[in-house]
């Protein structure tokens, strides 16, 4: 099930206003090829979130088909942004559609496992990003969010998509045949760690399959 009411999100969607007809298309486009990309109401609020936090080196774990970065690169245009990606195939179709979209020098992409390509990037100084989006591989999300941090200035942001899952993480009564399991068990012990952490503040919202929003060393 989703985590709104599905007339809510089609009221609030129904105030959806795409930044330029470039990026509606590729969101039609992906939409209709079934490419998991951000939702419409998630890219709503991320967009508030960008204008406020005005960053200028992003991080995204989870290129896809590069649609989120192409959005992070026409709202923030002297931004740099840094995605990385483990499928060839989108990786591919991603590196085409920046060429096509002219964000060429707006977007660095990586290909390879983001585990191993941000110790990577921690060892060769690629680094003092002001904002992260995961959205990628959910079992894998608490050690994205450890390895992404030690490359963060203070006060940066990271998001992590799709935290609430279908409402499955909040409750297993919404995973009747149990198929989700293992991503549930990992999306909770993900968000408890996220809660536990003493110089960091988060919070979750109820917004596309959920965010978890956190600010990095709030204590400091």
């Amino acid at each position: 099930m989703n985590i709104t009411n599905d007339k809510v999100t089609d009221y609030i969607n129904s105030y959806y206003k795409a930044l330029d007809e470039e990026l509606l298309d590729l969101r039609i486009r992906s939409e209709n090829a079934r490419i998991p990309i951000i939702l419409r109401e998630t890219e709503t609020v991320l967009r508030s979130i960008l204008l406020l936090k005005k960053p200028q080196r992003i991080l995204e774990i989870g290129t896809a088909n590069g649609y989120s970065a192409s959005f992070f690169a026409k709202l923030l245009p002297t931004a740099h942004i840094t995605t990385i990606e483990a499928s060839q195939e989108r990786y591919e179709e991603a590196v085409q559609n920046f060429k096509n979209l002219g964000l060429d020098n707006n977007v660095t992409v990586h290909f390879g496992m983001a585990e191993d390509l941000l110790v990577k990037m921690e060892h060769t100084g690629e680094s003092n990003f002001d904002f992260v989006f995961i959205d990628a591989a959910k079992s894998k999300y608490l050690e994205f969010f450890n390895a992404a941090i030690k490359l963060c200035n203070p006060n940066a942001i990271v998001i992590s998509d799709n935290v609430l899952m279908r409402a499955m993480v909040a409750s297993d009564e919404f995973d009747e045949k149990r198929r989700y399991k293992t991503n549930i068990k990992h999306l909770r012990a993900y968000v408890d760690y996220l809660f536990q952490q003493k110089n960091h503040y988060t919070s979750i919202l109820s917004v596309g399959d959920g965010l978890a929003l956190t600010e990095l060393d709030v204590n400091n």
